[in-house]
């Protein structure tokens, strides 16, 4: 990495201390820790809207890369409203304290479905999960429809209104002590746009470890252990 190059980010308003990152010349910048800033002011919640080249906010910053000292400028938004729905008339996910996690309760349901939802009131909010799922056939795993596998028997399903954005299961064999946490994933919800949980089961029989955790959630920056 070439010493000297320097992206620092300003908050509007101050309302969170300056960053500074040091980045190699033309490489790829990673702005994940800049974006994930948010700060209280009672009981509203304001997270980046995104970040502009200059204070007035009339231009994205949409560079990949630097090559000389860059100064980036942050804008607040005001957090959304939202609701956070189990199951409805299906099979749904419980908060479990031991596990420190969302759990989908369908196991060993055949011809189910687990679903959590949440809508976005009257946006934006900001979602934030990992997630893990044993379920049945071999390993597969696609995030925003790019990915492998074939064997969809069992398995987890994210889907943002109608677009599909994590399909995955670790696969038959896959024990509680094996499984493996993917992510993290950050997705904006605008007023009235859903991010649901799906764990889907097919008729015949199930996986090892017949459950999709949904992990770390946090909504506006504040971690969720209960519905809305």
């Amino acid at each position: 990495m070439e010493a000297g190059i320097t992206l620092t980010v300003k908050y509007q308003d101050n309302k969170v201390a300056d960053k500074a990152y040091v980045v190699g010349s033309g490489d790829t910048l990673d702005l994940g820790a800049a974006k994930a800033a948010t700060y209280a002011d009672g009981a509203d919640t304001f997270f980046v809207e995104g970040l502009y080249t200059d204070n007035t906010y009339a231009t994205a910053f949409t560079a990949t890369s630097i090559t000389e000292n860059t100064i980036v400028y942050a804008k607040w938004v005001k957090a959304g409203t939202y609701t956070m729905v189990s199951g409805g008339d299906k099979k749904g996910f419980d908060y479990n304290a031991e596990k420190g996690c969302w759990v989908s309760n369908n196991a060993g349901v055949n011809s189910s479905s687990a679903t959590l939802t949440i809508t976005a009131v009257d946006g934006p909010v900001l979602v934030t999960f990992s997630y893990a799922c044993g379920g049945e056939g071999s390993y597969a795993h696609y995030v925003n429809n790019s990915g492998s596998g074939s064997q969809w028997w069992d398995y987890l399903i994210v889907k943002k209104g109608t677009t599909e954005i994590v399909k995955y299961k670790q696969g038959k064999d896959a024990t509680e002590a094996t499984l493996k946490v993917e992510g993290p994933i950050t997705v904006k919800l605008n007023a009235g746009e859903t991010l649901e949980f799906t764990y889907q089961k097919d008729s015949s029989t199930a996986g090892k470890y017949d459950y999709a955790h949904v992990v770390d959630l946090t909504i506006n920056g504040q971690e969720i252990t209960k519905l809305a």
